[in-house]
């Protein structure tokens, strides 16, 4: 379970390298780390959702950061 994770923050990673800003690759990349509990990647990663994603995404990373315990 663990290496589908693995491959997913692969592929996301490759979507963001090739789109900077591509918002909804850091939000699911955002959850595949969540899912790995690697929280602190997780939080960056909604943290740039906040900086680029449109509205709606916005406010999605706002609940993850709040659910995290991060300040949004």
């Amino acid at each position: 379970m663990s290496k589908d994770h693995d491959l997913a923050i692969a592929d996301y990673s490759e979507a963001i390298r090739r789109d900077p800003s591509f918002a909804n690759a850091y939000y699911n990349r955002a959850l595949e780390f969540e899912a790995l509990r690697r929280r602190e990647e997780a939080i960056a990663d909604y943290r740039q959702v906040q900086a680029i994603g449109p509205n709606h995404m916005k406010n999605r990373a706002v609940g993850a950061l709040k659910r995290l315990g991060a300040s949004p």
